[in-house]
């Protein structure tokens, strides 16, 4: 599966806070809550079921934010969730 390009310094976070998190396979993750903003990149902050889930706000995982579904589509690694 391919996805455009997206550049995450190009988003503001009250544009996505609140939004679903899934995975490419539309898998549901949780509700993004937060934005932390680090000197190499942002980390998008995750409520999975009331457990607190950080993922890097990098192409590498971050692969589309749908703003017409109101999601994110994410491809995480073996053991970035648990």
């Amino acid at each position: 599966m391919s996805f455009p390009e997206i550049n995450p310094s190009e988003i503001f976070p009250d544009d996505i806070i609140g939004m679903d998190v899934v995975t490419a396979d539309h898998i549901f993750i949780g509700e993004l809550t937060d934005v932390l903003h680090t000197p190499a990149h942002d980390v998008y902050v995750i409520d999975c079921n009331g457990k607190e889930v950080l993922i890097p706000a990098v192409t590498e995982f971050v692969k589309e934010i749908d703003f017409d579904e109101d999601r994110i589509i994410i491809s995480p690694i073996e053991g970035l969730l648990h």
